[in-house]
């Protein structure tokens, strides 16, 4: 959540200032989204991985 929400700010700032501003700006914001969009599918792939649903499946209590 973190994440997507700083990579939709950063896409609302690029698309507001769109035409004005420093070129150096809108690479910085593009470099940000871009890591943002990164660290999300890493995060989703370590969240959704087959080894990450195997452990959590084992540690469930017993009743």
């Amino acid at each position: 959540m973190f994440f997507g929400t700083l990579a939709i700010q950063n896409i609302l700032l690029i698309a507001e200032f769109s035409g004005t501003g420093d070129p150096k700006m809108f690479q910085k914001l593009g470099s940000n989204v871009v890591r943002s969009t990164i660290e999300i599918a890493i995060n989703a792939w370590a969240l959704l991985s087959a080894k990450t649903v195997a452990f959590f499946s084992s540690r469930q209590s017993r009743p």
